[in-house]
């Protein structure tokens, strides 16, 4: 097969006389190469027909830009397909790539001059790619800029039991961290700090310490000041970058309070305060003793004011007029409780969407419709006026089964200790796709067991209590708004 590959014209058949290894290999190309673009890929993935061409119209529109990857699709055999995230924009690329590699190497598509600066490195295998980008953005006198195109994705990435990023992982990770200690070092960082974090970088959810907190926080201003030195950035990137930093040291602040009698003991998490618009939002978890949550006892309270029989469903929408359509129709077969809904739809339409929305809004007349125009001041009226007990949602999640309001509204209001009640998690939700991770599951403690509460023992079976600080990802992350509910005074106090 390969050699009928030679009678095309466009295609140049190289064959080395022995095993080079991945690196020596694509060198040996680059040196074949004339073209002005050159493009990456390998020979178990499958090409989009328009990578080639989106990819060398993004480079013309942005002459800055010297390397682009892009998103993939993964496939195989047994393997679920998905599309992981990429991040977008050159200063948010750059930033990540000290945390983990931010190019997808089979994406990559760079210009000729890059490669006439650099080769791929021979003594890192398995993350050759990664030590040349790392190299790259670490050289001096070295501008170039890196950024990835947004979905669809241009590759189809297969992954089989042969492939190396699998049978090798152990030494990928083990070169990934030799590979970030090294990259510190050379921008500056204390040896000490970057012995300390490296295990880290490349997962937060690791953190076993406050030390290790500390020193993250150190490690993340201390890329982040290196990064803004660059003149090649633009003052749109450095607030990307900027905005990054501030988006790590949240992950890090609130991922290691648990290390911390009080939440103001942490120097990651007072910076967190005083680093940009979250600051309501950090100042009413700070009023919550995060630290302390029992799993195993509650607090409760009467508050006969409190309407428990009410509860004003909020819901975002943006241009997905058929997941929304699907969303309400879900919504109001599914719930059977004794709790009437008020529904709220703030949405988005731009010109494309209009005539939908207008069709699905005379479908659904007993919901408030409010058309975007201002989102903070209009999802503050919208809250004010909302019952004592909110349900988030958002126009891609579909219910599939019966369930009642009643229970969890009750536990909220008898429960001092209980944030939120969420009706998407349950114990068989292990893996977070944004992240690629697997997600560790807090032991969950059936209501019933506590014996406090004023619900039928059908509905105290089926809720389980948790503390969110046992878990990671999805189950660490109280304030999501897909399918959870809150007290309306605590929203009031984030907003």
């Amino acid at each position: 097969y390969m050699q009928t590959l030679t009678k095309q014209q466009k295609i140049t058949l190289v064959r080395n006389d022995q095993n080079k290894g991945v690196s020596e290999a694509i060198n040996i190309g680059l040196e074949l190469a004339h073209g002005q673009f050159i493009a990456r890929m390998d020979s178990d993935d499958v090409c989009q027909p328009d990578r080639f061409e989106r990819q060398v119209k993004f480079l013309q529109e942005h002459p800055d830009v010297d390397i682009v990857g892009g998103t993939v699709l993964i496939f195989g055999e047994d393997v679920k397909q998905w599309i992981p995230e990429q991040p977008t924009n050159c200063g948010i690329v750059h930033f990540n790539m000290f945390f983990n590699c931010s190019l997808i190497h089979p994406t990559v598509m760079a210009r000729r001059h890059v490669f006439e600066r650099f080769r791929y490195p021979t003594d890192c295998p398995s993350t050759e790619d990664y030590a040349l980008w790392l190299q790259m953005i670490t050289t001096d006198d070295v501008h170039f800029k890196m950024d990835n195109l947004k979905k669809p994705p241009i590759l189809r990435y297969r992954r089989h039991q042969n492939n190396e990023s699998k049978t090798y992982r152990h030494k990928q990770q083990q070169n990934t961290i030799q590979l970030q200690k090294q990259v510190l070092q050379k921008i500056g960082l204390d040896t000490a700090i970057i012995n300390t974090v490296t295990p880290y970088l490349s997962n937060f959810d690791t953190i076993d310490s406050a030390d290790a907190v500390n020193h993250l926080l150190t490690t993340i201003e201390h890329i982040e000041k290196f990064l803004l030195r660059a003149t090649h950035f633009t003052p749109s990137e450095k607030n990307q970058i900027t905005t990054e930093a501030t988006k790590r040291i949240g992950q890090i602040s609130t991922l290691g309070l648990k290390f911390f009698t009080n939440p103001s003991d942490s120097q990651a998490w007072r910076k967190w305060l005083t680093r940009g618009s979250s600051n309501n939002f950090m100042q009413f978890l700070n009023l919550i003793n995060t630290t302390s949550l029992p799993t195993t006892t509650t607090t409760t309270k009467s508050n006969n004011s409190v309407d428990v029989k009410r509860c004003t469903v909020i819901c975002f929408s943006k241009d997905r007029v058929f997941q929304l359509k699907e969303y309400l129709r879900s919504l109001f077969l599914f719930e059977k409780g004794n709790v009437k809904i008020d529904v709220v739809v703030l949405y988005k339409a731009t010109p494309k969407f209009i005539a939908s929305f207008e069709k699905i809004i005379t479908l659904f007349p007993q919901v408030q419709w409010i058309e975007e125009t201002d989102f903070a001041s209009q999802l503050w009226k919208i809250v004010k006026s909302a019952s004592d007990f909110i349900l988030w949602g958002v126009d891609d999640v579909l219910y599939y089964s019966p369930f009642d309001l009643s229970a969890p509204i009750q536990i909220l209001n008898n429960s001092d200790d209980v944030l939120t009640a969420s009706l998407r998690l349950s114990p068989n939700i292990n893996f977070c796709h944004p992240s690629n991770a697997q997600s560790k599951v807090p032991s969950g403690i059936p209501v019933s067991e506590e014996g406090d509460r004023n619900t039928s023992s059908d509905d105290q079976n089926e809720i389980l209590k948790f503390n969110r600080f046992e878990g990671t990802q999805d189950w660490n992350y109280p304030f999501e708004l897909c399918a959870t509910i809150m007290r309306k005074e605590d929203v009031v106090s984030v907003l």
